[in-house]
């Protein structure tokens, strides 16, 4: 039989010591940021504005050794995604990740300040020409208005990289690869295939034969919320052992009406229990419209093993009592009447 083992997170508080050009992870491992000359000399960065991309071209962050480089990159995947952002954003580098966060932001303003449908596209053919050459567009849904980060071998690379995609180890500079599609998150989350009804047939459905599998959309008036389940190989580390086997994974998504389409909506948080349910939920605080959790960790075998469950889903607007802001993931209030339900369904070795 083959054995289940729950994942258990815990949140790695970070120590940062910040200096004019460098930064240290726990007054341990340092780096810098440094502009690459044109004849490759490195010179060390005082300060420069988020606001000028073209200031941002020559940046990268700078690791004394290899071996620095390996225990930072350890350290460092440990971190949150607003821990990460924020060792290296007080230097005045723009890492692939803030920049998607500076887009999203003045994605918003853009909505907010167009005068009128055509308005909107004019600047928006003007945002997308802008921002195309770092992130992917869906050009398969014209209504999704969002980029998406470009996929890479290690998604953490996107918080180590700026715009030229490379980080610099010793006095090697490194290009970092990154595709020209989204990450496999996205595209599961981006599925047109994924079953899609109002709310109030979800929410007063008494039999579970009728619940979709794997995975739903939920349009309500302005709002859409997104839940992807998918299963993927990989590793966990208890102690000292790591075993191999599969993740269950849960992918969210929440996108806001912007005009003729849909943007990600940063604003909402998300909580689900999976099987057995009860009255409090996984709070997953912070998500920032979208995250994903694997709630589930089956050790490999020889034999093949399913998995199977309700999952029910909320979104900060629809739990009772929100979890911690300060804790991930917390618990929170639930009622299972609000929640949006799906069967998940698996059958994995």
């Amino acid at each position: 039989m083959k054995k289940i083992l729950l994942l258990t997170l815990a949140v790695v508080l970070l120590a940062a010591c910040q200096k004019e050009e460098e930064s240290s992870v726990a007054g341990t491992y340092s780096f810098r940021v440094v502009s690459i000359g044109e004849h490759g000399e490195f010179t060390p960065l005082t300060r420069t504005s988020h606001s000028d991309l073209s200031d941002q071209n020559q940046l990268s962050l700078q690791f004394s050794s290899v071996d620095e480089y390996q225990k930072f990159l350890s350290n460092f995947g440990s971190l949150n995604s607003e821990e990460r952002i924020k060792l290296t954003d007080g230097l005045g580098f723009v890492s692939l990740e803030k920049l998607f966060i500076l887009a999203d932001e003045e994605l918003e303003q853009i909505g907010e300040t167009a005068v009128s449908e055509a308005d909107f596209r004019s600047k928006y053919d003007q945002y997308k020409n802008k921002y195309s050459q770092y992130f992917i567009f869906n050009d398969e849904d014209l209504t999704d208005l969002s980029p998406y980060i470009p996929e890479c071998g290690n998604d953490i690379d996107a918080f180590l990289v700026g715009i030229n995609q490379t980080v610099v180890v010793g006095n090697e500079v490194r290009k970092i690869s990154f595709s020209r599609q989204m990450r496999e998150e996205d595209r599961l989350l981006s599925d047109k295939n994924l079953p899609e009804y109002n709310a109030g047939a979800v929410l007063t459905r008494a039999g579970d034969s009728d619940l979709p599998l794997n995975g739903f959309t939920v349009t309500v008036g302005s709002k859409k919320t997104i839940f992807k389940a998918s299963t993927k190989k990989g590793t966990l580390t208890l102690g000292n052992t790591t075993y191999n086997g599969t993740g269950l994974w849960f992918h969210f998504e929440a996108r806001k009406k912007m005009w003729y389409g849909w943007k990600s909506d940063p604003a909402r948080d998300f909580a689900f229990s999976f099987a057995p349910a009860g009255a409090s939920g996984v709070y997953l605080p912070k998500s920032k419209g979208k995250v994903d959790y694997r709630a589930r960790f089956i050790q490999e075998s020889p034999t093949l093993t399913p998995i199977s469950g309700i999952v029910y889903v909320w979104t900060d607007q629809t739990v009772d009592v929100p979890g911690s802001d300060h804790v991930y993931p917390s618990f929170a209030v639930c009622d299972n009447n609000k929640a949006y339900k799906a069967k998940i369904s698996f059958v994995i070795n």
